[in-house]
């Protein structure tokens, strides 16, 4: 059974949900001094100073075998180059690009579970004012739109190369100012008047490379045996 998959091109998928973290925000953000946008993860939000999240990996993606779930911690940082806004029937599109990096490391022992880096990532958030977010917004990039994205893996998902069809969105929920907790207001260019939270959940998917799928499905009954 193996041997047969090992030369398909199925993908693994990754994610964890909004509720992962029970103490605080998922990923915060705000001004920075060079008029940009700035997001990073919101420990300094969270009463333990870490967004605990549940990793859950499933190695062949829509396949027939079972996910493993990793408790990790996200650290991310990020910060926006372009802005732009645009009306559509009298709804706001405010459209960002952001280069940075995130990773999630093993609560455990901190040992790196999986690393991504990305150079033009798409934020979206869709208001009814030229000069607020809405209370949504998503973070995404692909290998199509992104030529600096990248993918890396650690020990616990078996060191894979995930250096193909690499793609991740973030969905933010609960977007809000920390001041007063109200819509976050924003300038003529962009950049948010004040500092930021939201609640947010996150997938990703990718396509491991040829002959290293056998690898990680073993990699990934072996984590399930021992959680059992």
């Amino acid at each position: 059974m193996i041997l047969a998959i090992a030369g398909a091109a199925q993908a693994s998928t990754f994610s964890f949900a909004a509720d992962s973290n029970f103490d605080g925000p998922i990923l915060q953000g705000g001004p920075t001094t060079s008029n940009t946008s700035l997001i990073r993860d919101g420990s300094s939000q969270n009463s333990d100073g870490a967004v605990q999240v549940n990793f859950t990996w499933d190695p062949d993606g829509d396949g027939p075998g079972g996910s493993v779930v990793i408790p990790s911690r996200l650290e991310l940082l990020a910060s926006s180059t372009l802005y732009s806004k645009t009306n559509v029937a009298g709804i706001w599109i405010h459209t960002y690009t952001f280069q940075g990096s995130y990773e999630f490391r093993q609560q455990s022992d901190n040992v790196l579970v999986m690393a991504v880096q990305f150079g033009s990532a798409v934020w979206t958030s869709v208001s009814a004012s030229e000069f607020t977010w809405g209370s949504t917004a998503t973070l995404q990039s692909s290998e199509q739109i992104d030529g600096s994205i990248a993918f890396a893996s650690g020990a616990p998902l078996g060191f894979i190369d995930l250096s193909s069809s690499e793609n991740f969105a973030f969905t933010l929920t609960d977007l809000r100012s920390l001041n007063g907790g109200g819509l976050v207001e924003i300038e003529s260019d962009g950049t948010p008047r004040s500092l930021w939270k939201a609640e947010a959940s996150w997938s990703a998917q990718a396509v491991p490379a040829p002959g290293a799928m056998a690898l990680t499905l073993i990699a990934g009954s072996l984590v399930l045996r021992r959680k059992r």
